[in-house]
């Protein structure tokens, strides 16, 4: 009598299992821009659990970062780039955030995003003030700005102090679940119609 139950406890473990595999393997991508020297890499060596370095390297094309034990990638676009490569990240949809990197003392940040996107983008901003000292006892929090008309997260950090970025790293791991939890494995399961 319960022969007939096997086939389906037995499709029910292989999706299961695909689901798991598929929340494990899933992870939340976010592009981090910013113009030459405005502490993409610093950023990214803190969320990398490394030492950052101060001394000044340019980054050489995109490059891509995966952080220990995060459901995020970090996708890191240098600094200068030409104009085809702008409209190339512009049109690309394998990112789910965009981290705009700045430092207060560049009086071209705003010139360097608007290269970028003159209209909000299709996926959520959030700003990082990245300051060699504190931020006006600011470090270390969430804040909101405005950003070409769009209100955005903004968390001023300090280089080389791994308290400051204790708000955004809870960010970003809550901002990865909520686009990689079970739901998310399950709308993008083979046939199924969830959108």
């Amino acid at each position: 009598m319960f022969a007939c139950f096997e086939p389906l406890a037995y499709s029910i473990s292989v999706v299961l299992s695909w689901l798991s595999r598929r929340v494990v393997s899933r992870r939340s991508s976010c592009l981090i821009i910013g113009e030459l020297g405005a502490g993409k890499t610093g950023l990214i060596n803190m969320l990398m659990n490394e030492e950052p370095d101060t001394q000044y390297m340019p980054t050489v094309g995109v490059q891509r970062h995966d952080p220990p034990g995060r459901g995020y990638s970090l996708i890191e676009a240098p600094g200068s780039l030409p104009d085809a490569e702008i409209q190339r990240i512009k049109t690309a949809s394998d990112y789910d955030l965009i981290i705009f990197v700045f430092r207060p003392d560049k009086i071209s940040t705003g010139h360097y995003y608007h290269r970028f996107w003159t209209t909000p983008p299709s996926v959520p901003v959030i700003v990082v003030e990245v300051s060699p000292g504190s931020a006006a006892g600011r470090t270390g929090e969430r804040l909101e700005c405005q950003l070409w008309g769009r209100r955005c997260d903004y968390f001023p950090i300090t280089v080389r102090d791994p308290a400051s970025l204790q708000k955004l790293s809870v960010y970003l791991d809550r901002h990865a679940l909520s686009l990689c939890g079970p739901k998310s494995a399950i709308r993008n399961a083979p046939g199924s119609t969830e959108t």
